[in-house]
C-alpha cells in the first residue's frame, strides 16, 4: 500500500487534521441504521469507529456494543460522547490494530463503517468474517472512490468487496453502490460514493 494508516497518522487526524473536526460531528450512517433496524439486538463489534458514532446508535439501539480502533485520540472522542448520552455502561472501547489484533469472542453483528487499514479493503473483510458468530451479520460499508490522500487499496467495489464470500456460508442481504450527501459543519455538502454490502453467515 502506498502509504501506512498508523496509529500517529489517526492520531494526527482525530486531532483536527485531514478532516477530523468534520468527522466528529457526522450522524451515524444511514445504512447502519436501516439494515440493522429490524435485527434483533445482541452484541455488536464496530471496527474503526473513530469517534463512535454508529457504535452509540447501536448502542442506543439496544445492542451490546463494543467499538475498536487504532486511535486512542478518536476512542477519547467516542468515551465522551458515550458519557454525554448516557450510554457509557451498554457500549466499551478498545484500542487495537484491526490488522493483527484478535477477539476473544465471535459477535451477531460486526461493522465495518469506513475503516481503513495498511492492507487491502478486501483482506480486511476477509478478517472482519472470522469474527461474526454463525447466523450473525457482516455489514461493510467502504468508499466506491479513492480520495487524493488516501491509496486506492481503500477503496473497493461491490463485486470486490462480495467476491471473498462464498454462497456455502454467506448469504447476501444487501449489496450495492449509493450516492448520498453529506454536510460538513461549515455548511458545504460532499458527494460520496458508497459500497454497501450486508451478509448473513449460515
Amino acid at each position: 500500500m502506498s502509504r501506512g494508516f498508523s496509529a500517529e497518522f489517526w492520531d494526527q487526524t482525530w486531532r483536527g487534521g485531514h478532516g477530523g473536526s468534520a468527522m466528529k460531528a457526522m450522524p451515524p450512517h444511514p445504512r447502519v441504521l436501516s439494515e440493522t433496524a429490524d435485527l434483533k439486538p445482541g452484541t455488536a463489534l464496530d471496527v474503526g469507529c473513530g469517534a463512535g458514532t454508529e457504535a452509540l446508535a447501536l448502542a442506543q439501539a439496544g445492542w451490546e456494543a463494543t467499538g475498536v480502533d487504532i486511535s486512542e485520540q478518536a476512542l477519547e472522542h467516542a468515551a465522551q460522547r458515550a458519557q454525554a448520552a448516557g450510554l457509557d455502561q451498554q457500549v466499551r472501547w478498545q484500542v487495537a490494530d484491526a490488522v493483527t489484533w484478535e477477539p476473544e469472542q465471535r459477535y451477531d453483528l460486526v461493522l465495518s463503517c469506513y475503516a481503513h487499514a495498511p492492507i487491502p479493503q478486501e483482506d480486511l473483510y476477509a478478517r472482519l468474517a472470522d469474527w461474526v458468530a454463525p447466523g450473525g451479520r457482516l455489514l461493510l460499508i467502504g468508499h466506491l472512490h479513492h480520495h487524493a490522500d488516501r491509496p486506492e487499496e481503500a477503496s473497493t467495489t461491490p463485486e470486490q468487496a462480495a467476491a471473498g464470500f462464498g454462497a456455502a456460508d454467506w448469504e447476501i442481504i444487501t449489496t450495492k453502490e449509493e450516492i448520498r450527501i453529506v454536510q460538513k459543519p461549515d455548511g458545504a455538502g460532499v458527494v460520496l460514493r458508497d459500497v454497501i454490502l450486508h451478509l448473513l453467515r449460515r
